[in-house]
Parts: structure tokens; sequence; C-alpha cells
């Protein structure tokens, strides 16, 4: 029976530090770099881990995942870790899963066929994989499901964030803004991929101190999202 593959991708090296020392601690872990990016190949509870980071914003995104599934063959899953602005009753250090993600910029709607949020010849928004979620739920993982909304900016304006999301997203749940997810998870619908964002809340946006907070608390944030999916990994 072949191992699950899964490959681990976080925007800044801080997302994926936890989860490479890991990989190191439990064997020899291969470097293999592409076109400047560094997959770091090893073993997590016996599954095979593809690890990588892919850069801030949503075009390193889209360039890491095609050079991911073009040059590495057989991936289960694609998860990607990190840290994310918080929104709502949310608090720094909490575990968001985006059980959706949608783009928070994006509007055709100049073409009656397409809703705010939605990208061209994509769904309004992107699901998470049904699998990672139902196996979350029941083993009663600690953490909030929200919908992930992906911005080409750090988001900081309360005000602002929300009256997106009551104009355009209010059923949607919307709990976390980041820059990566929603376009990890447009490659992933494209090249028909399993995907999900995991993510720890780094920030509150609206916070009088949130990039303060932001810059002190990142790190530890990062290293909560790589130990929640160290549990998760041991599960699947």
């Amino acid at each position: 029976m072949n191992k699950m593959k899964l490959a681990i991708v976080g925007a800044m090296d801080s997302e994926i530090i936890y989860l490479k020392n890991k990989m190191q601690e439990n064997g020899k872990v291969k470097e293999k770099e592409i076109h400047g990016f560094v997959f770091y190949l090893g073993r997590l509870f016996d599954k095979d881990i593809i690890l990588v980071k892919s850069g801030v914003g949503r075009v390193a995104s889209a360039i890491l995942m095609t050079i991911l599934c073009d040059h590495f063959k057989g991936i289960d899953k694609i998860i990607n870790v990190g840290v994310a602005g918080g929104y709502g009753n949310l608090y720094v250090g909490d575990i968001v899963v985006g059980e959706k993600c949608v783009y928070g910029d994006a509007d055709l709607t100049a073409f009656t066929k397409y809703v705010y949020g939605q990208m061209s010849n994509c769904p309004a928004y992107f699901d998470a994989d049904k699998e990672i979620i139902d196996k979350l739920k029941e083993n009663d993982m600690d953490c909030k499901y929200v919908c992930i909304c992906t911005n080409e900016t750090f988001m900081t304006e309360y005000d602002y964030a929300k009256k997106l999301i009551d104009d355009h997203f209010s059923d949607l749940n919307v709990g976390a803004f980041d820059m990566e997810s929603a376009a990890f998870a447009q490659a992933a619908y494209v090249l028909k991929m399993p995907f999900i964002a995991i993510r720890a809340i780094s920030d509150v946006i609206g916070d009088s101190e949130q990039v303060d907070k932001y810059k002190m608390s990142t790190d530890d944030s990062a290293k909560k999202s790589n130990i929640f999916l160290l549990k998760l990994i041991e599960i699947l």
C-alpha cells in the first residue's frame, strides 16, 4: 500500500520552520531547488512530506503550485499553513481552518454571470477538502471553521473589512484575512488537487496596535499552526 503523500506550503520561513525541524528529527531531509523554490522532502508520522515556502502574495502562490504539481507526482493533498489576520470573535493564537476561501478584491460583476469575489471560470468560492474537514471534526480538534478572505493587501482597517463582508460575504462566515489562501485554492481547483488552508491568528484587524502585535506574535502563531498541523498529519 502506498504511503500518503502530503504537500505543505507556507508563505514565509516562519510558517514552515517548526515542521522542517520535526522532519529533520525524524530522519534525513532531502532538498530540491526548482526555479528558486526549495522543496524539503522527508517523513512525518509515516507520511511522505513535501514542504516548501511559496513567498507572499497571490502570484507567488500560483507559481509555486504549478511547479509543485508539475514536478512532484502522486500528491494526495495540499495543505497551506501559516498565519492570518483575525476578524470578529477571534484572538491571537486561535487556529482557523478555511472551510471556504474567497477573493476579497475580485470584481467581475460587470459581466452578469459573476458574483463579487468570483474569479473567471471559477466557483464563487473554493471549498476545502471534505475528507480533512471530516477528520478534524471527528477528532474534535481545537479550531474554528471560517471562510478565509484573500486580498492583495495586509488588512488593518476594521470598517473596510466589515463593509466588505456586509456588502458581499455576509453568508460566508468570514473570520480571517490573508494574502494567499484563495490563490492556493484556485490553483488547486484548476489542478484538481484536494486542498485546505490552516492558519493561526497573528493579529486582529482593527486593533490599535495591530502591526506591532503582528510583528511580536507571528513566530509564535506560526509555530501554533505547525503544531496543530502536526497533530492532523498524525491522524490522517
